[in-house]
């Protein structure tokens, strides 16, 4: 029994050693190797390149990959959805980029203040979709905001759906 508790214990604390050391202790995000990472995102199966070491969440409607540093927040969120979001630019948002074809829509708008990127893109698959959405955190200032404003957007530009599970009708 002692044994077997302490095969488990040694088992946790190797995963949490494998998964806390696999990007250098203090690498900012903009720098780290991004790694192509597939997932199952409601029927698809994509594949997104994000920065090694990031952390993932299972949500309801997709996957979040995130990191809540005080110093460098962001979220990438990939879900499935019908059809792409629609956005409403006040006063304050600047779009920066748009691009809508018949099977992909992307837009990239700038946030007030520190002119900071959400990137949204929306790709078509069958009746369906999978979108990616990118954000950075708010407190992000000076020159490290146009470089992350480009990694952003190299993100959500990287998703690509693999394959689609169909189910027989």
């Amino acid at each position: 029994m002692a044994v077997t508790a302490h095969r488990i214990g040694l088992a946790i604390v190797a995963a949490w050693a494998f998964t806390n050391c696999s990007a250098p202790k203090g690498t900012p995000w903009i720098e780290r190797p991004l790694v192509t990472t597939k997932a199952t995102v409601g029927q698809h199966t994509i594949t997104i390149s994000l920065p090694k070491g990031v952390g993932r969440f299972d949500d309801p409607k997709g996957k979040i990959w995130r990191n809540v540093s005080p110093k460098f927040a962001f979220f990438v969120a990939v879900f499935q959805e019908a059809s792409p979001q629609q956005f409403d630019l006040v006063a304050s948002r600047k779009q920066v980029s748009r691009k809508q074809t018949a099977t992909e829509f992307e837009i990239v708008i700038e946030e007030p203040g520190n002119k900071r990127h959400t990137v949204y893109r929306w790709l078509k698959v069958g009746n369906s979709g999978v979108s990616c959405k990118g954000i950075l955190g708010q407190k992000m200032t000076g020159a490290v905001v146009t470089r992350s404003n480009i990694w952003m957007t190299r993100i959500c530009r990287s998703l690509n759906v693999t394959s689609t599970v169909t189910t027989p009708k």
